[in-house]
């Protein structure tokens, strides 16, 4: 923040700029992943003097917003960012950047530095065109877990945003995982962020919870919707039908209601399946009375944490990676590319809750370095030079190749009507 000292009158009026942080995400609802990575970071660039606005490209009316501070962006809901720009005509584009602008510009009319983040491949697209707008700094951080670029127009446009040191991922695996099709990445450790989130847990009652009668084993599922879920059904299923004798909870926090493929995987009598939408802040006491979390990414973080027994997934392979700070340090990747073998869930489960393998080891891993909001603002706040990716060549080749197909359509007409006349 700085200060800007004018002179009218005779006296001498100070006023004040601030920095302005815009934000493109999927979603401003639910409370785990990217919407508590957003809210965690909004909250804390707010401390340091900077003005936040959010965009959410669901554009859902009916959108549960749980988290207080997002519930002035309410209206920042536009569903045509979740399309590319470039399936827009050109007046409908340049009205949905207008808007945004506007928003932005209204919001504040006094700033320094506009720094704008978007966090998926689409909304890179969109926040690259409205940061040449509003001759702002952007970044491109990819939240998502397996990225991977598959066509040649997204690795020429996010190519030239990694060679500006303008890209990042939520770890330096998922950075290799991002150039997977095409290169071998050199230093990823350089080119990730970590979206923190473990500042969201409070000692505070919970009804949901509380109210859980355990008896047996609680098997807890944390976070939101995954890949993996099948796999963790079956498995789930398998563990208690090797332990009959032992009731069995298999709760799942952050998911609201389970499809009938995943409900019939369960078929052992003695597994109770129970669904708690995402809960704000998040009680303590679901790391309390579990007695082993199933999690990847930041929410493992979270568990682990809090002293919890934590059991990981590879995204990729949809197999556990192994007991996080037990046997593997990996969150969401497995690093060892040289180890093929597959672990089962249901043989970790019985490690973990019948030999109690671990109860009396400490754990070897420690914190490792971050990349917190300090380190990702002195990355994101270096001058832009206003150099942005020309989308319009593109855009010109794609409206050639469209005039050329035309063409060739309209000369075979031609063709086949002169031969129908040829016929006569």
């Amino acid at each position: 923040m700085f200060n800007k000292t004018t002179s009218w009158g005779g006296s001498h009026i100070t006023t004040l700029r601030m920095n302005l942080y815009v934000f493109l995400t999927h979603t401003i609802g639910g409370t785990f992943g990217g919407p508590l990575y957003v809210r965690n970071k909004l909250n804390w660039l707010k401390s340091k003097g900077y003005k936040v606005i959010v965009f959410d490209s669901t554009g859902r009316k009916n959108l549960k917003i749980q988290y207080e501070e997002f519930k002035i962006y309410k209206n920042n809901r536009i569903k045509e960012l979740f399309y590319s720009p470039f399936v827009f005509s050109n007046k409908r584009r340049h009205s949905i950047i207008k808007r945004v602008v506007n928003t932005i510009v209204s919001s504040e009319n006094a700033t320094n530095i506009i720094i704008v983040e978007s966090n998926t491949f689409i909304l890179a697209e969109w926040g690259e065109l409205i940061s040449k707008r509003l001759k702002a700094k952007h970044i491109v951080y990819l939240i998502g877990e397996n990225l991977i670029i598959n066509d040649l127009k997204t690795y020429s446009f996010l190519y030239f945003k990694y060679s500006r040191s303008e890209l990042f991922s939520i770890s330096s695996k998922a950075f290799e995982l991002l150039w997977s099709n095409f290169f071998r990445v050199n230093n990823p450790d350089n080119y990730y962020w970590t979206a923190n989130c473990l500042n969201d847990v409070k000692d505070l009652p919970c009804q949901a919870i509380d109210s859980i009668d355990k008896r047996g084993f609680l098997i807890c599922h944390f976070g939101r919707f995954k890949n993996y879920f099948p796999d963790m059904f079956k498995e789930v299923n398998k563990f208690a039908i090797q332990n009959l004798e032992t009731d069995i909870i298999f709760l799942l926090v952050g998911v609201e209601s389970l499809t009938s493929q995943l409900k019939i995987q369960i078929t052992s009598k003695n597994v109770k399946t129970v669904c708690v939408p995402s809960i704000s802040p998040i009680p303590q006491s679901i790391f309390k009375k579990s007695d082993v979390i199933i999690a990847v990414s930041g929410c493992s973080l979270i568990a682990y944490n809090e002293d919890a027994k934590v059991i990981t997934y590879d995204v990729n392979t949809l197999k556990p990676l192994g007991v996080l700070g037990y046997t593997t340090s990996d969150i969401n990747y497995s690093t060892d590319m040289t180890n093929d073998e597959h672990l089962n869930l249901s043989d970790i489960l019985n490690d973990v809750l019948v030999l109690c393998k671990y109860n009396n080891i400490k754990p070897f891993l420690k914190g490792k370095e971050r990349k917190l909001y300090d380190y990702q603002l002195s990355k994101a706040a270096i001058p832009s030079d206003q150099n942005f990716y020309p989308f319009h060549l593109y855009n010109r080749r794609g409206r050639i190749s469209s005039f050329i197909l035309k063409v060739f359509i309209k000369m075979g007409l031609i063709n086949v009507l002169s031969r129908l006349r040829y016929k006569r």
